[in-house]
């Protein structure tokens, strides 16, 4: 699990932290893939950093993110 408090927030970390994983999953080629609730804020920077829904129906929902394509 992944959380920041509201107070430390300053600065990114969250999405420092998220850019951090998908680099070392695309430098081992690996997928990636969370849980979010629906309502949850960070949904839209999953969906930048190349999370896509997989199943909009459960709760939490999965996303997945693919291993880039080299090039």
């Amino acid at each position: 699990d992944l959380a920041v408090m509201p107070g430390a927030r300053t600065g990114a970390p969250g999405l420092c932290a998220m850019r951090a994983w998908t680099r070392v999953a695309d430098a081992a080629r690996r997928p990636c893939s969370l849980s979010v609730m629906p309502d949850n804020p960070a949904l839209l920077l999953y969906r930048r950093l190349g999370f896509r829904d997989t199943d909009t129906t459960q709760v939490p929902m999965p996303m997945h993110r693919s291993v880039p394509a080299l090039g």
